[in-house]
């Protein structure tokens, strides 16, 4: 068995390698704790997974923290526009936000279906011209892609993923019930908009 090992500084290795012949749990210089298996190594190195061909290779997410979580649970425009705004404003003031989406707000961004709340329906033209004067789409999808390109991450209940079969949408990563669960426990302020 090759016992080398790429030493990690940097960073902490939080994957585990698995193979049901052997797992050795090794320690680098640093003091970090590093798992090593026959069939792999994986790496987790500025937000990629290294996997070498053929590898057989089960990777643990990482314990999700953020001081500020928005939850997105309506599928309506206004509360795209309300929390994306909100988190993208956040995020520039370097606030530590995510977003998580569930319910109708996940579904109705998975099937591009969205509506107007009944009372702000009537000004909905209103509204969007004013929002482009400002520079802000009125257009949910757009609004996660800016969301995404300022550096606020975006995730999908997967319990309601599970629940309703929809594909995940662009953008958003899977978070599981259970981290989301943990991941507002901790969160300093959780906030539906």
């Amino acid at each position: 068995m090759n016992d080398s090992l790429p030493m990690m500084r940097s960073y902490a290795l939080s994957q585990v390698c698995h193979n049901a012949n052997a797992i050795m749990p090794l320690r680098g210089d640093d003091g970090q704790l590093l798992r090593r298996c026959d069939a792999a190594t994986a790496m987790r190195k500025k937000g990629k997974i290294y996997k070498p061909e053929g590898a057989s290779v089960r990777v643990m997410m990482h314990e999700i923290t953020h001081d500020i979580i928005i939850i997105c649970k309506e599928g309506t425009v206004n509360s795209y526009m309300s929390g994306l705004v909100v988190a993208i404003n956040a995020k520039k003031n370097g606030e530590d936000v995510a977003v998580v989406f569930m319910q109708e707000g996940l579904i109705a961004l998975a099937k591009r279906r969205f509506r107007w709340l009944p009372i702000i329906e009537e000004d909905a033209d209103k509204i969007k011209e004013n929002a482009d004067k400002m520079g802000v789409p009125a257009d949910p999808i757009k609004l996660v892609k800016r969301a995404k390109d300022a550096g606020v991450p975006l995730y999908a209940c997967y319990a309601w993923v599970k629940l309703t079969k929809i594909q995940i949408p662009e953008g958003l990563e899977k978070i599981e019930l259970k981290d989301l669960v943990k991941a507002m426990s901790r969160a300093k302020q959780v906030i539906s908009l």
